[in-house]
């Protein structure tokens, strides 16, 4: 795994990222770079980083920025999640980096474009990033973080809103787990 930290002061975030980043085997040839930094309105957030080399030859490096608080709430911050809750959102921002590796630098600047143009479009990259944390392993840990962000006090109601209407509920996310393991039955005892 090509791992790069940048202003990470605690172990155990970095030691998580590294947890998560090792169920995605895709994604070990990559330069992961996990940053940490003020972030407006946000908790994390994955993106390819873009430089000549990139336009030339397709993306190589990608970049987690994660904040020092949960949605800027100064008493809750990111290194005092429960293990599961940081693991799970590690592992849906590392479901984004899996979505983006097939995109050309002109499809990402035109995927970046629609994800903050239509809501429709949003709300289908957030799901495809679910999608992916559960088919890598990271079913328990996505529904902690879900579970966490919406019956957390501390979170304002704005902020879980925007988590209901864009990401997969609780009961979506359990439906599609069940999905997936009836198809793997399925699949299993056809052999």
């Amino acid at each position: 795994m090509l791992v790069e930290s940048k202003n990470i002061t605690d172990a155990k975030v970095s030691d998580t990222f590294r947890e998560a980043l090792a169920k995605y085997p895709i994604l070990h040839s990559y330069l992961i770079e996990l940053r940490q930094h003020k972030i407006k309105a946000s908790t994390m957030q994955a993106r390819p980083v873009f430089n000549l080399k990139s336009f030339l030859f397709g993306f190589s490096h990608y970049r987690i920025n994660i904040n020092k608080q949960v949605r800027n709430q100064n008493e809750l911050l990111v290194r005092d999640l429960p293990v599961k809750v940081l693991r799970g959102w590690f592992a849906h921002e590392l479901g984004h980096i899996v979505d983006y590796l097939d995109r050309s630098p002109l499809a990402m600047l035109l995927y970046g474009l629609r994800y903050f143009l239509f809501s429709s479009f949003r709300r289908n990259a957030e799901w495809e990033a679910d999608r992916i944390a559960i088919k890598y392993g990271f079913r328990k840990d996505i529904l902690a973080t879900k579970r966490f962000i919406l019956e957390h006090e501390l979170l304002d109601q704005r902020y879980k809103e925007k988590i209901k209407k864009y990401y997969m509920s609780i009961d979506e996310a359990e439906k599609y787990i069940m999905h997936n393991i009836v198809i793997d039955e399925v699949e299993n005892s056809s052999s």
